[in-house]
This record gives C-alpha cells, structure tokens and sequence, in this order.
C-alpha cells in the first residue's frame, strides 16, 4: 500500500508541474495587443474635460463640438546609469568654487 501511495504521489507532483510549465510558458507566449489596438479614439469638450465619448459629436452640458484626444508621446525614460551619471555630475557652482583674485598694481 506504502509503495502505491509514493506512486501516486509521484504521478501527482509530476502532473502539476507539467500544469504549472504548461501555464508559464502559454503566458510568455500569448500575442500581446499593441497599445494601438487596445487604444481607442477618445472625444472630450475643451470647456469640461471630464467628460469623455468613444465618437464624435457634442457636448450634452454646453453644446460645444467634442475634440479627439491626441495619443501622449512617449517620453525616453533614462537607465539607471544615465540617471546616476547626471546626479553625480559635478556642474558650475554646485560643487565648485570659483575664486576672484585681484592684483594690487
């Protein structure tokens, strides 16, 4: 009986890892949607820019005609080494000093 239960043990973890690889690997390879896909267009009114409509039209608080929102451009965000190497750097009359020196004639 002790030998089946070890058996069966065995199937089990067995079974659940290949679950649990076959489950990690459908992630990492799942086709992602591109942020234009999922992006749709949205509609706002320049005077409440709270209010927001998927289509085109007017405003239903001060009849003005709706504006497409325009897509954010993506700013380049800088590494870590580039953000550290700014910090460091030194830069004139942050951490030097300049000293006036004058000539008695």
């Amino acid at each position: 009986m002790k030998v089946l239960k070890g058996k069966r043990l065995l199937v089990v973890v067995i079974g659940l890892t290949g679950v649990v690889a076959g489950v990690g690997w459908w992630v990492s390879h799942r086709p992602a949607t591109t942020h234009q896909q999922s992006a749709q267009a949205t509609y706002y009114c320049p005077m409440h820019p709270t209010y927001t409509s998927d289509r085109p039209g007017d405003c239903p608080i001060c009849n003005m005609r709706l504006v497409k929102r325009e897509p954010e451009a993506a700013s380049p965000q800088p590494t870590a080494a580039q953000a550290m190497r700014s910090a460091l750097s030194p830069t004139p009359g942050r951490w030097t000093r300049t000293a006036s020196l004058r000539l008695l004639a």
